[in-house]
């Protein structure tokens, strides 16, 4: 009679059926067959535990550089910050300069402006003086006024923008308070008061 599945149901059955058989065990090949395959399970969980870790690893690998990649984006917004706040001063300083030479320009404009209407009526008196029409005396005085309002007009020009003009803003004038001079006053309103 073949053994069915019925029979193995129960360890008493299965205990019977043992006892029943001639062949006997073999032990070194079943030792074998546990040892080759704990070895394949051993050499299975090794290869995935490392498998794992290279993954970890590489993980880690990716955190740092994605933490890298932050920092340096971080970095240059900063440094893009401060360029367009330096662009913004340079444009602005830029537009001072501009400003100081566009009114320098004007300035030096009105001066030859003067210049010329000076030469223009110069040319006219000397030719009323050699023709009769201007007395000599009144030819002088007026060349002497005419030419002292063209130096006035131009020293006043050359010292104000080279003495007391503000060398950054045109419309400003450039004061300053020397410490000797404010020494010098306080000690002579004590001379005084006493």
């Amino acid at each position: 009679m073949a053994a069915t599945s019925q029979d193995f149901l129960f360890g008493a059955l299965d205990t019977s059926l043992l006892g029943q058989t001639t062949a006997t065990l073999d032990d070194t090949s079943m030792k074998n067959s546990i040892y080759t395959s704990e070895n394949t399970n051993m050499i299975n969980a090794v290869n995935m535990a490392d498998t794992n870790s290279s993954g970890a690893l590489t993980y880690g690998m990716y955190l740092n550089r994605n933490k890298t990649v932050a920092d340096t984006a971080v970095e240059l917004t900063r440094q893009n910050k401060s360029i367009k706040d330096g662009t913004s001063e340079t444009s602005a300083r830029q537009g001072e300069i501009n400003e100081w030479a566009s009114q320098n320009k004007l300035d030096t404009l009105f001066f030859l402006q003067t210049l010329f209407l000076y030469l223009m009526s110069f040319i006219v008196i000397t030719y009323m003086w050699r023709y009769g029409l201007l007395p000599g005396s009144t030819y002088y005085w007026v060349l002497a006024i005419l030419t002292l309002i063209i130096i006035g007009i131009f020293l006043n020009r050359y010292l104000y923008t080279s003495k007391i003009r503000d060398n950054r803003y045109w419309n400003r004038r450039y004061l300053t308070l020397d410490k000797g001079l404010l020494d010098e006053t306080k000690e002579e309103e004590c001379e005084s008061s006493s």
